[in-house]
Order: C-alpha cells, then sequence, then structure tokens
C-alpha cells in the first residue's frame, strides 16, 4: 500500500514517541524527502522498533537515503533490516553481512559511522 509522506509522518511521530511497535514494513510506498525525514527521525529517537523492511525503495534520491542512513545509524534497538530491492541492499550488503552478532546498527565492530557511510559514498549513487 502506499501510505504516502502524510501517512508516514502520523506513523513517525508514534513511532518517536516511543511505541510499543517492534516491527514495520514500509514496502512499496512510494517514499518521498518529506516522509524518509520524519522515518530517519523516528528512527533516531525510537527505542523498541527491532525490525524494518524497505523493500522496493530502488526510488529514492540521495537526500532521502542519507536521511534515513542518519536515522538507522542512531537507532539502539534495530536487529533486523530488510532491503532487498532498494538501494540499501548494495551499500549495506557487507555491512550486514559483517555484522556477525545480533545487535543493533549502532553495535558494529569499529566504528558503525565510518563503515555505513563509506558504504553509502561508495554506492549507490557514486
Amino acid at each position: 500500500c502506499i501510505i504516502g509522506a502524510k501517512g508516514l509522518k502520523a506513523i513517525s511521530d508514534v513511532l518517536a514517541d516511543n511505541s510499543a511497535i517492534e516491527t514495520l514494513c514500509m514496502s512499496v510506498n512510494g517514499l518521498d524527502e518529506e516522509a524518509c525525514l520524519a522515518l530517519a527521525d523516528a528512527l533516531a529517537n525510537n527505542s523498541t522498533m527491532k525490525d524494518l523492511t524497505l523493500y522496493g525503495t530502488e526510488d529514492m534520491n540521495q537526500a532521502m537515503y542519507h536521511s534515513l542512513l542518519v536515522g538507522l545509524v542512531c537507532n539502539r534497538t534495530l536487529r533486523r533490516l530488510f532491503v532487498t530491492n532498494s538501494r540499501f541492499y548494495s551499500s549495506f550488503e557487507g555491512v550486514l553481512h559483517d555484522n556477525t552478532h545480533p545487535t543493533a546498527l549502532r553495535g558494529l565492530d569499529g566504528d558503525a559511522w565510518a563503515i555505513i557511510f563509506s558504504r553509502a559514498t561508495t554506492s549507490p549513487f557514486a
């Protein structure tokens, strides 16, 4: 379903308030820049999210992509990120495979910011 920016903003408001939501599927939702910013902010502040699906988000532009990266890196509870058929897949493929422990993205060995953003700058927009 396509919920658009307004629908995602409503969901993001709930997520930012640290609701009990643990799983969110944002597949093929026609995300725009406003929606990505709202989701990134919610992910950065949420303390319950464990699973996020961003399947079919290959139409994201660079600003959308980077705003979501910041939200993902700041999130401390996310355990599973499903990114098949999205721009995230090529960027995160190595990072996610290297993360052999079931930890949050922030818990990657080494400097998570450097790992994530080095992947982000080499693809998919480089």
